[in-house]
């Protein structure tokens, strides 16, 4: 089979989400099935023309030039890079669709994957696409406005598909639902974890000690991983956090909150009610976290808590529970299908029951090293092994049917 996959989400500085998705399949890909022929597709990247006006541009001769996925070349594969992208800015849905369209087609692929919801609408071929969530549908309130992607990127992208895969069984009902797709043209396959990198310390106080000289920690801590943004329910974290310190001294006095993730849309109210509640001493922002990190800080916390009020799969979840970290999460079907019967789930909107989770887990050691155990064992259902697997079947059934 020749095999195109759209790389461009896994550009730019810290890859994560659909970025991180896609460079575990394109790795699977490439250790596994050596037999077919794969091209990845990039954003051919030159030096920056943020305000600068399009004659200008144009009549600018030298450009400096970035390559991107070397790593990835094999026998097998080929790099192609996306001509003028560096000019999309411009004209927008001419060169996401028409333009790239046409390059896709050059490449006489026998699939085409995009692995990050859409594809480009005038290409003609055999489509798979992945879904990964649609929190923009149910809920517009959390997002910008994006009335093309929304009413006819993504619904005619899901349309020419001859697969979708969802990452998810929750995914899957909200397709059929919003979509009106039938189900038997969507295949669940779940995300992974990394189980060489997700794991439990080997010196859990080593490695909190590492934490802390980084990140300024100055005693153990729950942490919640993520973007900065209304969806992940950060703001009642905050409020239940607080909740529970006014309700025992031996959390004032013995830990503190950690929320790691950059900044995403709509975050002034987080620090809004940080101000507010008077808590600048009792959570800790570190920003961004550097990928090679992000293990590590799950291995020293005490306790992860993801109250998100939507996700599509739900993967810092599952890393946690590799790294032997109690869970405290919501309880919605994409956190079950992920923990099974290992974390504590709460109703996201119910502060008094979240503060009293993060209470009873951090006040109760006994019950943590319990699930230390539990949590590695249910994670190990979830490999990127199993991911590839399921989807190069995918792209099989397609070309021979």
């Amino acid at each position: 089979m020749r095999i195109g996959l759209d790389c461009r989400a896994m550009q730019g500085e810290g890859v994560a989400g659909i970025g991180y998705y896609i460079r575990n399949l394109v790795s699977g890909m490439l250790d596994r099935y050596t037999d077919d022929e794969f091209v990845f597709f990039f954003e051919h990247i030159r030096s920056s023309l943020k305000d600068v006006k399009i004659g200008e541009a144009l009549r600018r001769g030298q450009v400096i030039e970035k390559t991107e996925g070397a790593e990835y070349l094999r026998p097998n594969s080929t790099i192609r890079y996306l001509k003028l992208s560096e000019y999309k800015q411009f004209l927008p849905v001419f060169y996401s669709h028409i333009l790239v369209g046409g390059f896709l087609r050059q490449e006489n692929l026998d699939i085409f994957h995009g692995p990050a919801n859409v594809v480009p609408l005038a290409f003609r071929g055999r489509i798979v696409v992945t879904v990964h969530d649609l929190a923009i549908y149910r809920h517009p309130e959390w997002f910008p406005k994006q009335y093309f992607s929304t009413r006819v990127v993504v619904p005619q992208s899901l349309k020419v598909a001859d697969k979708i895969i969802a990452v998810s069984q929750s995914t899957k009902s909200d397709i059929v639902d919003i979509f009106k797709i039938s189900d038997s043209k969507i295949e669940v396959i779940p995300n992974g974890v990394d189980l060489a990198k997700f794991h439990p310390a080997d010196d859990k106080e080593d490695v909190f000690r590492e934490m802390v000289q980084k990140h300024k920690i100055d005693k153990p801590y729950a942490l919640f991983l993520g973007t900065l943004e209304p969806r992940k329910n950060i703001v009642g974290l905050i409020e239940a956090w607080y909740k529970a310190f006014h309700n025992s001294r031996e959390l004032w006095n013995g830990f503190q909150l950690v929320i790691a993730g950059g900044k995403g849309w709509y975050y002034d109210e987080i620090f809004k009610k940080i101000k507010e509640l008077k808590m600048e001493d009792k959570v800790i922002f570190t920003g961004y976290v550097p990928e090679v990190d992000v293990p590590k800080l799950m291995q020293a916390a005490e306790v992860f808590v993801y109250p998100s009020f939507y996700e599509g799969f739900g993967l810092p979840v599952l890393e946690a529970m590799a790294c032997g970290v109690s869970v405290i999460t919501s309880e919605s079907s994409p956190m079950s299908e992920v923990g099974g019967q290992v974390p504590t789930y709460v109703k996201p909107k119910d502060v008094e029951g979240l503060s009293g989770a993060l209470q009873n887990l951090l006040t109760d050691a006994a019950e943590r090293k319990r699930l230390a155990v539990l949590g590695p064992k249910q994670a190990s259902h979830f490999t990127w092994a199993k991911t590839v697997e399921a989807t190069h079947q995918v792209y099989e059934i397609l070309t021979t049917s």
